[in-house]
């Protein structure tokens, strides 16, 4: 992504009636005027610069939505959860960008409904705040590996690791993947963009089973190519985003299906959600 190549220390993004904006986090002011002038120029987006304090972390806070899956409850620390069944995830997502409400990522909580994680050996690629490894825990994962190159984020990610009482199985580090040994790795979640996932397949093609976001719907056969070692077998989509179940050929019969029909977050006036298989 453009941005990551001029400097950027993350990106988020948000839908509303159909408009994507991407809200992008720099070092400093004299980077971000320069990748402005970049968006504009070359890429013809409507780019502005806005400075933050520490009050949009409380902001970010106070607004956060509490995202329900048929398993997980994703809230913020001091926000009112009704009791249920359903393992609850107290995020907060420090100077990292992510809540668990984007449509990628409640995606992937869903796609995680489908899997029986008990016993598993689980990579989160990316994490941002964490959301994904605490879930892959809470859902019964003896050993989490969360990985981001992003220093907030690794911050982030530990903080809410030790909030959510999962430290003992979810080792955070900094690190890009390239180092990892995935031989012992039963399942990779991995939310990020589409040349990221391409740049990660080879690496992952080991793994029997991968879970993945962070692509518009336009991506998904894109995507699909570029883990063609796997099968995909679960398709969820959401507004413009997609999210996909992947598993070996050799593993396709150990992957259970599951078809989820109701909205991955309690947002109003949220985009269908649709759900596909394939074989």
């Amino acid at each position: 992504m453009v941005a990551f190549d001029h400097g950027a220390t993350a990106v988020g993004t948000e839908e509303a009636s159909g408009i994507v904006q991407l809200t992008i986090g720099m070092p400093d002011v004299q980077s971000a005027e320069s990748l402005i002038e970049i968006l504009r120029i070359d890429h013809g987006l409507d780019a502005s610069l806005r400075t933050v304090d520490e009050s949009w972390k409380a902001q970010s806070i106070s607004t956060m939505a509490v995202t329900t899956t048929r398993r997980f409850v994703v809230a913020a620390p001091g926000a009112t959860v009704e009791e249920s069944a359903r393992e609850v995830i107290r995020l907060d997502p420090g100077a990292a960008f992510g809540h668990g409400g984007h449509p990628t990522t409640s995606l992937m909580l869903r796609l995680l409904d489908g899997i029986d994680l008990a016993g598993t050996r689980v990579l989160d690629l990316g994490s941002g705040t964490g959301v994904l490894a605490i879930a892959a825990a809470k859902g019964g994962a003896t050993e989490v590996l969360a990985i981001d190159t992003d220093h907030e984020a690794v911050e982030s990610t530990r903080a809410n690791v030790d909030r959510n009482g999962v430290s003992s199985r979810v080792d955070v580090r900094r690190a890009d993947g390239a180092d990892i040994d995935l031989r012992h790795i039963d399942l990779v979640l991995a939310n990020v963009t589409l040349d990221v996932q391409r740049l990660i397949a080879p690496t992952v093609r080991s793994v029997p089973r991968l879970v993945v976001s962070g692509v518009l719907c336009g991506q998904v056969s894109d995507t699909r190519n570029a883990h063609r070692s796997h099968d995909a077998r679960h398709i969820l989509t959401f507004g413009s985003w997609a999210a996909i179940r992947f598993c070996a050929s050799e593993t396709r019969s150990q992957v259970p299906a599951t078809n989820t029909q109701t909205p991955a977050t309690t947002a109003p006036s949220k985009p269908k959600t649709t759900s596909r298989y394939t074989s």
